[in-house]
């Protein structure tokens, strides 16, 4: 057991906290399946030493096994998941993950049969790990670089306006972004989109190398958006959209 944890401790690209989750998650998994097989080894020699008496004991119980069987059948598919889970190594302890529900936040604990979610609110949220393994995760802590998306309206009569206020939003990002992504690898763009009856629509769709969560996203963020919202006063242009 402790071979094997150590292994995956060290070849698992992975924080601290997450090390730390995973090898406690991992060493009450053996345990479990090492009392297992103790358990079936103890019947197979008391089966082998007492013979019929110990068979005639076990039909007695037969009812009550079934009982338990029945009872137990969420736990033991709650334990199964949380197995799986694990292997997957698709999150762990303090990870920011979002799940297909609409439900976010930080991973406070990925146990054997739930897993413990701290919200955007502080309230923890306990959520059984069969329900987890059948959504969608988005581990977010796991994600390097960041996007921020805004649409601009226009009225018809700032036709003429348009090309010049999206350039100087782009280089206004250039010049006050430096980790704003410039290589070509990731959208860094700002385009006149659409028209209906009432506006032209522009967007703008900036990447940067920052992580999509924390204090340096949102700081960056706010600054982005008063670029924006700068170049519009500048030229007379008052309509912002919904980001997309």
């Amino acid at each position: 057991k402790s071979y094997f944890l150590r292994k995956d401790i060290v070849t698992n690209d992975i924080n601290s906290d997450t090390r730390k989750a995973r090898a406690s998650v991992a060493d009450r998994m053996f345990n479990i399946i090492l009392y297992l097989f103790t358990f079936a080894f103890c019947l197979e020699v008391l089966a082998m030493d007492y013979g019929t008496t110990f068979k005639s004991i076990f039909a007695m119980g037969g009812l009550s096994t079934l009982v338990f069987s029945l009872a137990s059948k969420d736990l033991a598919a709650q334990i199964v998941t949380g197995m799986a889970m694990y292997a997957s190594n698709n999150f762990g302890s303090g990870d920011y993950v979002c799940f297909g529900d609409k439900i976010s936040g930080e991973v406070v604990k990925l146990g054997l049969m739930a897993t413990t979610i701290k919200g955007p609110d502080g309230v923890n949220i306990s959520i059984p790990n069969s329900e987890v393994h059948k959504q969608r995760i988005s581990n977010i802590s796991r994600v390097k670089t960041s996007c921020i998306r805004q649409s601009i309206k226009f009225d018809y009569a700032d036709y003429g306006k348009i090309a010049t206020v999206l350039d100087e939003i782009k280089e206004g990002v250039k010049t006050a972004c430096p980790e704003a992504i410039l290589d070509g690898s990731f959208p860094f763009h700002a385009y006149w989109t659409d028209m209906d009856d009432k506006y032209l629509l522009a967007k703008v769709d900036f990447h940067f190398d920052i992580p999509p969560i924390g204090n340096m996203y949102h700081k960056n963020q706010q600054k982005v958006l008063k670029i924006i919202a700068d170049v519009m006063r500048r030229h007379g242009v008052n309509k912002f959209a919904s980001a997309p």
